[in-house]
């Protein structure tokens, strides 16, 4: 992955140029074979969701906390979109701020990104293998 900053100028007509743009997005492919439906989301209560996500929450901090050297900020409820509107359990985690001066460094840091992804993936486990509800 990566991210660009656009060149200076405007999109060309033909695709190509400082901002090169598609002209018409490209066509998905047709499916082959059978097509899988995945199964509806969990009917949740919005309390019983917000008390899903704390323990979801709960489990993620103390495993990157545990796996990193971050600072602990605190749990804290918000009405983010991204967790507000979701059928399911859900939170919203942030590792630090690029602008901080060691922060910034550990966050370019592969290392640290690795023990970041080893706290999510034990905290998502955990929970799983324990709060999850099950249909």
């Amino acid at each position: 992955m990566g991210v660009f900053e656009p060149a200076p100028g405007p999109p060309t007509a033909t695709g190509e140029g400082p901002n090169p743009q598609p002209l018409e997005p490209e066509p998905e492919p047709a499916p082959t074979g059978p097509v899988l439906v995945p199964a509806s989301p969990l009917s949740l209560s919005q309390g019983r969701r917000a008390e899903l996500s704390r323990s979801l929450g709960t489990k993620l901090m103390g495993y990157l906390l545990s796996s990193t050297t971050a600072s602990n900020r605190g749990l804290r409820t918000s009405d983010f979109f991204v967790t507000k509107y979701t059928p399911v359990p859900a939170v919203l985690v942030e590792m630090g701020y690029v602008t901080h001066p060691v922060e910034g460094l550990n966050l370019r840091n592969p290392v640290y990104l690795d023990r970041i992804a080893y706290g999510i993936a034990r905290g998502v486990l955990e929970y799983l293998e324990h709060d999850y509800p099950v249909q």
